[in-house]
């Protein structure tokens, strides 16, 4: 996608309606199959920084739970439009773990005592409460997410990509 200039910005989502992503599968990518846990945690991290420096706008459509992992995924995007019955939230702490590889990202996007809040507690969120708190940047009705989604698309797609590559690399240079 980046390579391909007819491709002007990027949007992911979770395949069907349940789950934007719900993080990783802690027992099975986390084992020492499949190059263990060492390897799964640096494909994570490289995927994060990818997105987050993507040379093109990226859109997260989220169309259902967006936890742990999969926040940080959301969050690596410019861009997130959720529908109003979406649920958010970083639940590691609930099975002794902290949320380390996405607190970077939490912290860039919500106030520090919210994202602690949020972190500590591992108390599932709304999508009126992520918006409030600054996670997402859209929510709408259910029935709207693929025209809000396309709108916004196209909305991108109409601007200069040498002036949204530029633009993107100067606003994560600050």
């Amino acid at each position: 996608a980046e390579k391909d200039d007819a491709v002007r910005a990027v949007c992911v989502t979770g395949a069907g309606e349940k789950a934007f992503c719900s993080g990783a599968d802690l027992g099975g990518a986390m084992s020492a199959e499949g190059g263990g846990k060492n390897q799964a945690f640096q494909n994570y991290a490289d995927l994060l920084k990818r997105l987050a420096g993507f040379s093109k706008p990226t859109v997260a459509r989220v169309n259902g739970y967006c936890l742990a992992g999969g926040t940080g995924f959301m969050l690596a995007c410019d861009i997130v439009i959720a529908k109003e019955d979406a649920t958010f939230g970083t639940p590691e702490v609930n099975v002794g773990l902290f949320p380390m590889m996405i607190g970077a990202l939490i912290y860039r996007n919500v106030l520090r005592k919210k994202a602690l809040e949020m972190v500590l507690t591992g108390r599932r969120l709304t999508a009126a409460e992520a918006l409030a708190m600054g996670l997402i940047t859209r929510v709408v009705p259910r029935a709207r997410l693929d025209g809000e989604v396309g709108e916004l698309l196209a909305i991108l797609a109409a601007k200069s990509p040498i002036g949204m590559k530029i633009g993107k690399e100067a606003f994560h240079a600050m």
